[in-house]
């Protein structure tokens, strides 16, 4: 069955290279990981099934600025291409003809940023299509991500989201995650005040 379903996706994305749509692949890691997809098994993943059909390029922060103009400048000419990449085009990246665009690991993303990303298609006059595909099959995350069908304000995503997966550490490593102490002992309006009248204090006194 797993087999079937992604041999159908194939045959739809090379339909739709065929019909000269591009096409951004969006991975979380550059090096390969365990626990979630990235470009180094990706890109020749892509290579091997669509380079017969399509240009398909890479690009991640890790490349010289000279290079990854060189890459969207290839990728942004092209007839058809894939653009397999990180979050790097999650701003800045204006490319009308490019309507479809696949998160692979797609949990690891905040849903604020997915929101960003999807706007990166969309942007000419045909249909446009975010595919989002999870590493791990989990139905807490499937939940999650649903939300972005219901939702297009990313101010809104970005607050369903906080309240989901929680703040993280103020002082660590953990991105997400909730505090095992109640916020409102870090918050009040009489210490924000306090601190707004120091931090203007101090300002002045390094005039």
């Amino acid at each position: 069955m797993e087999q079937k379903r992604l041999q159908k996706g194939y045959a739809w994305l090379k339909q739709q290279l065929d019909a000269n749509q591009k096409v951004f692949i969006i991975c979380p890691n550059i090096k390969k990981s365990s626990i979630a997809d990235s470009i180094e098994a990706l890109f020749p993943f892509y290579q091997q099934q669509f380079s017969s059909t399509a240009t398909v390029l890479s690009l991640h922060g890790q490349m010289k600025p000279k290079e990854k103009t060189r890459i969207i400048k290839q990728f942004n000419q092209a007839k058809r291409a894939i653009l397999v990449s990180t979050s790097l085009i999650e701003v800045g990246i204006d490319i009308p003809e490019a309507n479809i665009i696949i998160i692979h690991s797609a949990e690891r993303f905040g849903l604020a940023q997915l929101h960003q990303l999807r706007g990166r298609v969309g942007r000419g006059e045909q249909a446009s299509f975010c595919l989002l595909i999870p590493f791990k099959d989990d139905n807490t995350e499937k939940d999650r991500l649903q939300l972005l069908t219901k939702h297009h304000s990313g101010l809104k995503l970005a607050r369903l989201d906080l309240q989901l997966r929680g703040a993280g550490e103020l002082f660590g490593l953990k991105q997400h995650g909730h505090l095992k102490t109640r916020l409102k002992h870090f918050w009040n309006r009489s210490l924000y005040q306090q601190a707004k009248i120091s931090a203007k204090e101090i300002l002045l006194s390094s005039k």
